[in-house]
């Protein structure tokens, strides 16, 4: 959404954007508040 807010939709849309940092982001978040999420998954169906 930030590459389309920057260079407007229809090019935006054509622009590709590196992976990379969204599975460091991912394994962030898993580090930090991974066993907060899998305890509310599984707290949900008890």
């Amino acid at each position: 959404m930030a590459v389309m807010a920057r260079k407007g939709v229809k090019e935006g849309r054509k622009t590709a954007v590196p992976f990379g940092p969204f599975l460091a982001l991912g394994g962030l978040f898993g580090l930090f508040a991974g066993d907060a999420v899998v305890d509310w998954y599984l707290d949900s169906f008890a």
